[in-house]
């Protein structure tokens, strides 16, 4: 199996249409991405973190940090990969939206990041990609990159997702898996020490259908108007009070805060 940093170079060069589909006009936030957008923002607007200093560590393409920055121009925005080219498209995209963001090429275990710096770190699917001694080492490099008081947000696949979780058994059988390895996460807890955790919750059932494609593309285009549907933050949070509760979500949300 490749390592997980080959997946991912490997990954995002074959996705260069990125920039032209996102370049067209201020892309919407996909589902997976909205409850930490929401998370940021909050934290944003209750700690009064509008002139913050904050790093997407395991970046990807990153329309988190363009959402927020669009939103909180004085906003300092730093985003960390592996891929040279997940960068590249970052750059074009924000550029052409006219919102700035320093990028950084390092593998997250090799941080130089420097110590005490962010006031939010966060990220979105990449502690799945890691065993339990290799998150530890990773939360520990995110905890030393921010400041005293300083927060983590981070969203990772449920252990819960049902439909998730199938189709990607399914998908690892026929060689068609294009994530690399991935274990679902139950609960960070074990990676709090001292009262660090402030909160954690699944959420986002709707983009388990997603993975239906990978399944059976017929179940996709069935499925397709709930998904559609679930764009509506309204309509999204109904699906997972209601089908949340056999089929499970597709996300753990956990933010921790550093001690002062």
């Amino acid at each position: 199996m490749q390592s997980v940093e080959d997946v991912w170079i490997n990954y995002w060069k074959s996705r260069s249409d990125l920039f032209s589909k996102y370049s067209r006009s201020t892309p919407s936030l996909l589902s997976y991405q909205r409850p930490v957008y929401n998370e940021i923002r909050k934290l944003i607007l209750e700690e009064d973190l509008k002139s913050s200093i904050i790093l997407n560590a395991g970046s990807g393409v990153d329309l988190i940090s363009l959402k927020l920055k669009k939103e909180f121009p004085d906003l300092r925005i730093y985003l960390l990969d592996v891929s040279l080219e997940a960068l590249s498209i970052n750059e074009h995209i924000f550029g052409h939206h006219n919102a700035k963001a320093e990028c950084i090429l390092a593998n997250i275990f090799k941080c130089p990041c420097k110590e005490g710096r962010f006031d939010i770190i966060f990220n979105t699917g990449l502690l799945e990609h890691f065993g339990k001694e290799e998150q530890k080492l990773i939360f520990q490099q995110i905890i030393e990159a921010l400041k005293p008081g300083g927060y983590f947000v981070t969203a990772n696949p449920s252990e819960r997702g049902v439909i998730y979780k199938f189709c990607m058994k399914h998908s690892i059988r026929n060689r068609s898996w294009p994530f690399g390895r991935e274990n679902p996460i139950a609960s960070l807890n074990f990676l709090v020490s001292d009262k660090i955790m402030l909160r954690e919750y699944h959420s986002d059932f709707i983009s388990q259908l997603y993975f239906l494609k990978l399944y059976n593309w017929a179940l996709w285009f069935i499925v397709l108007p709930f998904s559609l549907a679930g764009k509506l933050p309204f309509v999204s949070g109904l699906f997972d009070a209601i089908f949340g509760r056999c089929f499970g979500t597709y996300l753990v949300i956990s933010v921790f805060k550093k001690n002062l």
